[in-house]
């Protein structure tokens, strides 16, 4: 049962941080700052980012074992405070 909240935990995290929002509006975020990067290409990039560290923090969780998940739970909903 554990990991089952750990894992509905970590969602409502994502969901409540705004970052979907942020994602939602990325062409537009990018235009008004006029970066030299196409507003797509940067939506592309940002896309592969959120992938990788994805993929960097499932390989770590599952290496370092379950006493940083719980620590960095903690951690990420101290922070959203």
């Amino acid at each position: 049962m554990w990991p089952f909240m750990l894992s509905v935990a970590l969602l409502a995290f994502q969901v409540l941080s705004g970052i979907d929002i942020i994602i939602s509006y990325i062409v537009e975020i990018f235009d008004t700052a006029e970066s030299s990067v196409e507003d797509h290409i940067a939506t592309v990039i940002v896309g592969i980012v959120q992938v990788v560290a994805t993929a960097a923090t499932l390989f770590l969780i599952d290496r370092l074992g379950k006493s940083v998940r719980e620590l960095t739970l903690a951690l990420r909903f101290r922070c959203n405070a």
